[in-house]
């Protein structure tokens, strides 16, 4: 039977290359199910995975076809196929958090994914219809922080149920039109609070202007708007480095 490249509906997925799967082992091992290996492959990385998988108790077996399949290309010598519902717990109520509308950028996604890791954030929401947070590509671009984090996926109801959820959040929705810059969100923000950012390509509906307190970031110069996963690493930085009041 040949082996079938990954499915958004089946319940796993893989971390491809060394680095991403090293990440997910020392993160979040208990969602390992198996390591994948192409006898091409080798070196310190692969050995400290075969290693690393022997103490956690996941097998290891010798899959090439299946990683060729996976990652679209010839030189992805090594992944962890990891079980989607143990990857990410719910995000957690009284932390910062940070949603997402409608991505559609895997890349982006995991930009910011490791932005969030790097800036102490460990709750993400995604609203709506959107790139897939367990895709493949998207877990490698995000090079494992992904098994950092605990995401939730709002896919039915959306930014309502979301606000249902998590209603004593204080919520900060990025987009052009608003009149609050950064600088005085970060300032002035509540605790807790959610910073809430739209597609890559439009951006947050208009209906985001009557919710919560919208922001602006300023720019000096001439350009449509700053690329999604900057935003958000901008935004991050400037409500984490300010103080409260």
């Amino acid at each position: 039977m040949a082996a079938q490249p990954y499915d958004r509906d089946s319940p796993v997925s893989y971390a491809l290359g060394v680095y991403p799967s090293l990440a997910l082992l020392e993160l979040n091992p208990r969602c390992a199910r198996r390591l994948l290996l192409d006898e091409r492959g080798g070196g310190e990385g692969i050995e400290r995975l075969v290693k690393l998988c022997a103490g956690l108790g996941v097998r290891a077996e010798a899959a090439p076809r299946l990683l060729r399949r996976v990652s679209g290309k010839e030189n992805c010598f090594a992944a962890v196929e990891f079980d989607k519902g143990e990857a990410c717990g719910e995000i957690l109520p009284g932390k910062p958090h940070i949603a997402l509308v409608q991505p559609s950028d895997q890349g982006n996604i995991g930009a910011i994914l490791r932005s969030m890791v790097g800036f102490g954030f460990g709750d993400l929401a995604i609203i709506d219809k959107s790139a897939d947070i367990f895709d493949p590509h998207t877990v490698r671009a995000s090079m494992g922080a992904l098994f950092a984090l605990r995401v939730s996926v709002f896919g039915g109801g959306g930014f309502d149920r979301y606000r249902a959820m998590y209603p004593e959040h204080a919520v900060y929705p990025f987009m052009l039109g608003a009149s609050l810059t950064l600088g005085e969100a970060a300032r002035s923000h509540a605790e807790p609070y959610t910073l809430v950012f739209g597609n890559e390509g439009a951006g947050l509906p208009e209906r985001y202007m009557d919710v919560g307190k919208p922001v602006v970031i300023p720019q000096r110069g001439v350009i449509d708007s700053l690329n999604l996963s900057v935003a958000v690493s901008v935004a991050m930085y400037a409500f984490s480095s300010s103080q409260t009041g």
